[in-house]
């Protein structure tokens, strides 16, 4: 194991230093600690703000791509685990235990969590298309890497449900019974951790040229971190924990719409030349459902079942302005269009896109209404979060529901109480 590092204090030494506290050289723009690690090095205030604040302010660090200065500003996941960054460091720096430890990670990833991804076009392509592109582009590497070590840290089975294919149903019914990757000593709490932390600096770094080359990769290591976005929230309701909304998943995956919005111009242009060697990456931000056809998934007619919600007069709320009236009625015209899906016997894989999508095609501003706790706000992503129910087999969304639905109805003031009446009939329904 490599020795510790002193926990000498360095008064103007990075923020990464002082948080780990350890002596800082001081050396700009990048120390020499943050150098070895291969993360960003800041000399500025631009750590996460303690409990309680809010988590993305919009006074120093702006959400989403900045089409001028051609930049992501932020892209941050909090995580919170038992590990200290000199526990990581001590147990991953062997080259060999890290090589040895990637090997099974990559593994994992293409013959298990690649067949999570609904229908066999896009399983295909992380399996086939992300790998590869992974070994051109660190940061996508690294993030497969953390999303297969979240999936064995949670350790929920795959449904088949997922594929029409019978190939694949029997390949996912041959991995079901397949032993259970073992990481060695690592655990994999610590391994995403450190990965995801990796990860999310580097694509930072590359979010400043967007360009052709990397356009692709960058499209997939958002959607996955979006994916563990989600995933890291806790599985199922807990009473004793006092309940705050996904906010900081919805701020991240709203945000990465707008790096997704950059890219898809780059890949339609690469798909249409001879020698693009990843034609699946595109079919995949195309693949159905059609989220760039907003008349159909934002539209009013399939909201009538839950027109209380927009009943501005019978349900007021002070300091309602259009703006805000405009992000209800969008957010709910999205999440009755899940619930219309619902009713047509949507493929599940469908439901399941629908549903994961909803923090990227949602106005920001309803996510802003969500943050600051309003009762319409919360009432009707209580829709949504009942709705994944229904996709409670898949490992992105088991517990979800649950915790959710619990959570804002807990919340919620006595007079808006009714509005959960529908919420929690539909998870009794689907409740084995």
């Amino acid at each position: 194991m490599a020795p510790r590092l002193s926990h000498t204090k360095s008064r103007n030494g990075c923020k990464r230093c002082k948080v780990r506290k350890v002596k800082c050289d001081e050396v700009h723009p990048t120390c020499n600690n943050c150098k070895r690690h291969g993360v960003e090095c800041e000399y500025v205030n631009h750590f996460p703000q303690q409990a309680g604040a809010a988590p993305f302010p919009g006074t120093h660090r702006e959400n989403g791509f900045d089409q001028s200065a051609g930049r992501h500003a932020s892209l941050d996941l909090s995580i919170q685990t038992p590990y200290t960054d000199d526990e990581i460091y001590g147990m991953i720096s062997n080259a060999d235990d890290r090589r040895m430890l990637e090997l099974r990670l990559l593994h994992h990833f293409t013959s298990v969590v690649s067949y999570s991804f609904p229908s066999s076009l896009i399983s295909e392509m992380w399996r086939v298309d992300a790998v590869r592109l992974g070994f051109e582009h660190e940061f996508l590497m690294n993030t497969i890497f953390a999303m297969s070590a979240l999936h064995l840290a949670r350790d929920i089975p795959l449904s088949p449900r997922y594929h029409t294919k019978d190939e694949i149903s029997l390949a996912l019914a041959h991995i079901l019974n397949l032993p259970k990757t073992s990481l060695g000593r690592i655990d994999p709490v610590m391994a995403h951790q450190f990965y995801l932390n990796l990860a999310v600096s580097q694509q930072r770094n590359a979010l400043t040229n967007i360009c052709a080359e990397n356009s692709d990769a960058l499209f997939l290591s958002s959607v996955l971190l979006s994916y563990q976005g989600l995933k890291m929230l806790p599985d199922g309701h807990n009473p004793t924990i006092e309940y705050t909304p996904p906010t900081a998943w919805l701020r991240m995956a709203n945000a990465i719409r707008h790096v997704s919005d950059a890219t898809i111009p780059f890949l339609e242009s690469r798909y249409e030349s001879d020698d693009y060697q990843c034609p699946g990456v595109f079919l995949a931000s195309v693949s159905e459902p059609n989220f760039r056809d907003r008349a159909a998934i934002f539209n009013p007619e399939h909201s009538k079942p839950f027109a209380s919600l927009l009943d501005w007069e019978q349900f007021p709320e002070p300091d309602l302005d259009e703006q805000s009236k405009s992000a209800y009625e969008q957010a709910l015209y999205y999440i009755a269009g899940v619930y219309h899906a619902l009713l047509d016997r949507e493929d599940p894989g469908l439901i399941f896109r629908r549903l994961i999508s909803l923090a990227p095609l949602v106005p920001t501003h309803f996510i802003a209404l969500v943050e600051q706790g309003r009762p319409r706000a919360l009432a009707i992503l209580s829709l949504h979060c009942a709705m994944a129910k229904v996709v409670d087999d898949h490992w992105i969304f088991h517990g979800f529901a649950e915790r959710e639905v619990y959570g804002i109805q807990s919340m919620l003031p006595q007079e808006w109480q009714w509005a959960m009446e529908w919420p929690l009939a539909l998870l009794q329904q689907n409740s084995p």
